[in-house]
């Protein structure tokens, strides 16, 4: 009977089923400019993933930038709150106030969502925010399957940091250009001339 019930905790990975995890995936360019910054979203028992995808909008099972890249499985032991089921019943109470809410990249967003969830749940008797779950996804998480394996896909995250590199020395040379500096020396005399 344990063993059932610990199988049925694994996530699927065939079927993108995550029971008990945040799931992440990159958010394309932005990833690549910050290879720490992407979308997240928080799995139901069951492994059915649910992320604030955009202004009033909790999608179910289909994340708004693709499939999880990365995934954190979280200890369902460590939820504090009472009630049946308080897993499922926090992420759905989470899920319900982010459906009256407006997205916002930088303050109440993906990550606010899943911070929410497990604070409504007291995962871990602690006060979840979305830095604090940036920085521990970014050290637990796993990814799905191992980045040697996803071959060429342009959004994949062991690619974000090649692609921020690449977009810095983009910026770094169309910067130091000849001709820019050339530019800036004549705006400089020009307003000299002024």
């Amino acid at each position: 009977m344990a063993d059932v019930v610990e199988e049925k905790m694994k996530p699927d990975l065939e079927r993108s089923r995550f029971p008990h995890c945040v799931v992440w995936t990159p958010i394309p360019v932005l990833t690549w400019l910050f290879p720490f910054i992407g979308h997240m979203g928080i799995c139901t028992s069951s492994g059915v993933i649910r992320d604030f995808a955009g202004p009033y909008y909790v999608s179910e099972d289909c994340m708004a930038f693709g499939k999880p890249v990365k995934y954190w499985q979280l200890d369902p032991n460590l939820v504090y709150a009472n009630g049946p089921n308080p897993w499922d019943t926090a992420v759905n109470e989470a899920s319900e106030e982010y459906k009256h809410r407006m997205h916002n990249l930088c303050c109440d967003n993906c990550h606010s969502h899943v911070a929410m969830a497990l604070n409504l749940m007291k995962y871990n008797n602690t006060n979840w925010n979305m830095v604090k779950l940036c920085i521990l996804s970014l050290v637990y998480s796993k990814y799905v399957r191992l980045p040697e394996d996803l071959g060429p896909l342009p959004l994949v995250d062991r690619d974000s940091y090649r692609n921020c590199a690449h977009f810095t020395s983009a910026v770094k040379f169309v910067t130091d250009s000849p001709i820019i500096n050339q530019l800036d020396s004549i705006r400089y005399l020009d307003s000299r001339r002024n």
